[in-house]
């Protein structure tokens, strides 16, 4: 159930919205209302991740969309998740501490700059000098 939430929900929205770079105020309140759905889910739980205890395929197929909020913009220019979403704030900072997570993450400047990428046409953007 949550899979499909994610997949017909926040994926759709979230892409919507980084399509317009965060200046789609209806799909911004979209992601919006989807990300506080996703707070109140685990605050109802009362786990630390979607999976329990430990990290599980929800909580891997979730991870890239929240991480990537600020910078490809999604919600404005440079904005991240609202102070708000307290419970999806601390699952994101427990998924920074997972061991799959922090082999293959990559630090927020390379982020920041892949977004700039894709914003800017006859950019060049390489992961390898990350």
């Amino acid at each position: 159930m949550v899979i499909a939430f994610i997949e017909d929900k926040v994926i759709g929205t979230f892409y919507k919205s980084r399509q317009a770079w965060g200046k789609d105020q209806e799909a911004t309140d979209k992601l919006l209302t989807e990300f506080g759905k996703l707070n109140e889910k685990l605050k109802n739980r009362g786990t630390t991740f979607f999976g329990g205890d430990q990290p599980g395929m929800v909580d891997f197929m979730l991870w890239p969309f929240v991480v990537r909020v600020k910078s490809y913009w999604v919600l404005g220019e440079n904005v991240e998740l609202p102070d708000s979403f307290a419970f999806l704030q601390a699952w994101k900072a427990h998924m920074m501490e997972d061991p799959t997570v922090k082999s293959t993450i990559l630090p927020d400047k390379a982020y920041d700059e892949f977004g700039d990428f894709y914003r800017t046409p006859n950019e060049t953007f390489n992961v390898e000098d990350y």
